[in-house]
């Protein structure tokens, strides 16, 4: 069974020195919303993010969305092949998306979605769970059985990926593949503390959808044998 983390995934309410900014009031104005009730989106906060000197990496939204999305199409998960999908944010906080889930496509729908998840701590439909909070990474990889994890990055040894897949799925029942939800830059400390190996599948600096493709594509051909 397979395990995905989205590391470092810039999810998180606006921060309470940003609510005043212009941008910030303007938004909420069109939403009807308080500030503290908003996800921090660099499309619509990008002045905000600028003048409060942030990591461009803030506010990001739409990297995360892609990436979900990514994921819960594959036939990895309509075969049952996926034991989790998590959201490992810029704050440490960890959610676990039920593999089953169907994620809301339209962009504006997914941000209402999150700013929900992050005021609440879970997502509920018809009694049953979709997305919830957990403690931490070590709680997730626990009580998934995970017993190897791979981490996806430039700074990462080489390898011939398919090759070390099937090695690595020879080897282990459950793993864990780790993907940064960034634009650019590296994973943080707690993210390392629980990377087994950390790959590269290029020199190139690829974007978290690419990866994810290459990543899916081989899992299903050694495990689908498609």
């Amino acid at each position: 069974m397979i395990v995905f983390i989205l590391a470092n995934a810039p999810l998180e309410l606006i921060p309470r020195p940003m609510w005043t900014h212009p941008a910030i009031k303007k938004w909420a104005k069109i939403r009807n919303k308080k500030p503290n009730e908003m996800i921090l989106d660099s499309s619509f906060h990008f002045s905000a993010i600028r003048d409060y000197g942030l990591d461009k990496n803030r506010g990001r939204l739409d990297i995360l969305h892609r990436a979900l999305l990514t994921i819960l199409d594959t036939d990895l998960c309509s075969e049952g092949l996926i034991s989790d999908i998590v959201i490992h944010t810029i704050n440490n906080k960890v959610y676990s998306i039920n593999s089953q889930t169907r994620l809301p496509r339209h962009y504006f729908r997914f941000i209402g979605l999150m700013e929900k998840l992050l005021t609440h701590g879970e997502i509920r439909t018809n009694n049953t769970t979709l997305i919830t909070q957990r403690k931490n990474l070590k709680e997730v990889l626990k009580n998934n059985n995970v017993t190897h994890t791979v981490g996806l990055s430039r700074r990462g040894q080489r390898i011939v990926l398919d090759e070390y897949l099937e090695k690595v799925i020879s080897k282990n029942k459950n793993i864990a593949i780790i993907v940064g939800a960034f634009a650019h830059g590296f994973f943080n400390g707690d993210i390392l503390q629980i990377i087994d190996k950390l790959i590269s599948i290029g020199k190139k600096p690829y974007t978290t959808s690419y990866v994810l493709c290459k990543i899916i594509t081989t899992l299903e051909k050694i495990l689908l044998k498609t």
